[in-house]
């Protein structure tokens, strides 16, 4: 053990010893330290049992094992338990100028051990970290090949075309979810050309067999040759947006036509009180140029005649104004009636 420590020490190292196994992994434990080495032949505790006892306790720090010679399947049994290297000793002490090259080569190799567990960590915690962000967006995102198999999904997807669960949607073929095969025709005629869609607006079949409004936007990930790896997109269900331009044009074709019949009826009231009008405005200036030629039975009928086109003039408007109010009573059936809505308003 003096020997061990000397060599190591002018080389540059700090080296403890202990004189058992048990006071071994004390020390470990109270103390930080780089490397362990571990003779098999210990008092308390021998080799292996230090180093299953480490390993019991967390990941194994970079460790030697010392074997005598002949020792051979100790130091299989202590690879197996994850130790880094070992050595035989020998009569001459020759092993003792290995401990500096195969200190070094140990550290180096946990140093790189460490750099790809790190790497591994991070790795796994940025895929969590898109697992979370894919599964939890609101909007179906998807990944498929240029042939349309399904590569991947989110819950948000499986919703919106109504699948039990994401393994049947992704046995699905996404061209199957096309209501009309020319949009898919149409959809890969744009990504071909530009290798990005956007704001793409189709009708899509759910699994139950009705169907929804969809708007696409997605974009080619290529390999470093330029070839097609798969696609990835995002699908926004429209089909409230599409029902609702969908009312407005039939409220506004109605509007239209509602428009026409009015402007058709406004020329009929014309018609109607230009009929009686006329004889009024006639009879009237009859009257005011000649009524002393004029015999009072020729004045009498002229009278009645002008009494007459009044009245009718008179139930034209009424009729009108009880038009009006219906019209008003049929467009606003749950609303309560207000000044502007009352008949003398009207």
């Amino acid at each position: 053990a003096r020997l061990f420590q000397t060599k190591l020490e002018r080389a540059g190292y700090l080296v403890d010893i202990a004189r058992d196994g048990a006071e071994g992994l004390d020390m470990y434990e109270a103390g930080s330290y780089d490397v362990v080495a571990v003779d098999q032949a210990m008092p308390r505790h021998q080799g292996l049992e230090v180093v299953r006892i480490l390993a019991s306790r967390g990941p194994l720090p970079p460790t030697i094992m010392v074997t005598a010679a002949g020792s051979e399947h100790v130091a299989v049994e202590a690879m197996r338990l994850g130790v880094s290297d070992y050595l035989v000793k020998d009569a001459e002490a020759k092993y003792l100028d290995l401990l500096h090259p195969v200190i070094e080569h140990i550290l180096r190799q946990h140093r790189l051990l460490e750099e790809k567990r790190r790497a591994e960590e991070a790795l796994r915690e940025s895929e969590a970290r898109y697992r979370g962000l894919f599964d939890g967006v609101p909007v179906g995102l998807y990944q498929s090949t240029p042939d349309g198999e399904l590569i991947d999904a989110n819950p948000a997807l499986m919703e919106m075309l109504g699948y039990p669960d994401r393994e049947t949607l992704l046995a699905a073929n996404v061209t199957q979810f096309y209501v009309d095969p020319e949009d898919r025709r149409r959809w890969q005629e744009l990504m071909d050309r530009s290798g990005v869609v956007r704001a793409f607006e189709m009708r899509l079949h759910r699994y139950d067999g009705t169907s929804i409004w969809a708007r696409d936007t997605a974009r080619a990930t290529r390999s470093a040759d330029d070839h097609v790896l798969y696609y990835e997109g995002s699908l926004e269900n429209i089909t409230a947006r599409k029902r609702a331009e969908e009312a407005l044009r039939e409220r506004a074709a109605e509007l239209l036509k509602r428009n026409e019949e009015l402007d058709a009826f406004a020329h009929t009231v014309a018609h109607d009180l230009k009929g009686p009008l006329s004889p009024l405005i006639g009879f009237a200036h009859l009257l005011a140029q000649a009524s002393d030629k004029l015999s009072e039975g020729q004045t009498r009928e002229i009278y009645q005649t002008i009494a007459r086109s009044s009245r009718k003039m008179a139930n034209i408007i009424d009729e009108l104004l009880l038009l009006s109010l219906s019209l008003i009573h049929i467009s606003e059936p749950t609303r309560p009636p207000v000044a502007s809505r009352m008949p003398s308003s009207a």
